[in-house]
């Protein structure tokens, strides 16, 4: 199953268990500029940060898609989402 798979099946399922949105995923993270993968779990907020502190946070999304963006190669961001746990 891809990552964009798991993220996509996630959703629907913590929407069916709890009918709400998530407003944070918990991921793996490739560094552009080094090319290693970070051994932390990183926050990333999708439309809100409710649940945890803001310090927390490595980087803010609009919406499902805006995560999903993340697990591409492309300009913009210094990292590449690897890993949705």
């Amino acid at each position: 199953m891809s990552i964009v798979e798991e993220i996509n099946l996630a959703h629907a399922e913590y929407i069916e268990r709890t009918g709400k949105n998530p407003n944070v995923a918990y991921v793996k993270v490739r560094w552009k500029s080094d090319n290693e993968e970070s051994d932390n779990i990183e926050a990333i907020a999708i439309d809100g940060v409710d649940a945890i502190h803001d310090e927390d946070i490595l980087f803010y999304c609009n919406s499902l898609q805006g995560l999903i963006g993340l697990t591409t190669e492309g300009p913009g961001e210094d990292f590449i989402v690897t890993t949705f746990i």
